[in-house]
């Protein structure tokens, strides 16, 4: 794995490494324990991508060790060239609502992530990957029936729209309810041209240093 706070990768990076790393292994990839934040890495990749989308500018991010930190499991970023040059972070805590879970998405959501035995940093986006291809009940009304939980976080949900196609859709749906977008994560990969960035820190900005030699796993 690669840790290095330095090296940012690319939504596109991700998926494509997560591809080849499926090659290589198989289908464990998807439930071996040991490939959990590989699984985690991908599902941020697909949600910046869809906030890409919406903001049009740039998303990073960075697998996070869990032997130094408990918390994010990944750590995203974007670069803030049209003020101040920053690299502005983000936390990302995923959870993934599998196919063979029977539970509502709200409901699974205060169970774990949103339990009180959980506190996160007030800037952390928590992410719901609904992995399963049962319907769930309309993401408007999972946005109503959290809009009472009191926590200081974005909750996102991401849900494929398509059974063979990358399709998917993902919503902020607390503290509001800010509507569905609609992507082709292949489409979306494909436009983008940087892979892979080194962010260097320095007493004003951020500098950069694009074509990087680094794999995230």
């Amino acid at each position: 794995m690669e840790y290095r706070r330095d090296i940012w990768f690319s939504p596109r990076k991700i998926l494509l490494r997560y591809d080849q790393k499926m090659q290589e292994i198989g289908e464990i990839l998807k439930t071996g324990s040991q490939y959990k934040i590989i699984r985690e890495a991908r599902s941020v990749a697909l949600m910046l991508l869809g906030i890409e989308k919406l903001q049009e500018r740039e998303y990073w991010l960075q697998l996070v060790d869990s032997k130094l930190e408990q918390t994010p499991d990944i750590r995203t970023a974007t670069h803030m060239v049209e003020t101040d040059r920053r690299l502005a972070y983000q936390d990302v805590e995923v959870i993934t609502l599998e196919s063979h879970s029977k539970e509502d998405v709200d409901d699974f959501l205060k169970k774990t992530k949103l339990s009180a035995k959980k506190s996160y940093q007030k800037s952390t986006i928590i992410l719901c990957h609904i992995d399963k291809n049962t319907s769930t009940k309309s993401w408007r009304e999972i946005s109503s029936n959290l809009s009472n939980i009191g926590k200081d976080y974005d909750i996102y949900l991401l849900g494929r729209t398509d059974p063979v196609a990358l399709k998917y859709q993902l919503a902020r749906v607390y503290p509001k309810f800010d509507g569905i977008v609609i992507f082709d994560a292949l489409e979306e990969a494909i436009n983008k041209a940087r892979d892979t960035m080194k962010f260097i820190r320095s007493t004003e900005i951020k500098e950069w240093k694009s074509d990087v030699k680094s794999e995230p796993f």
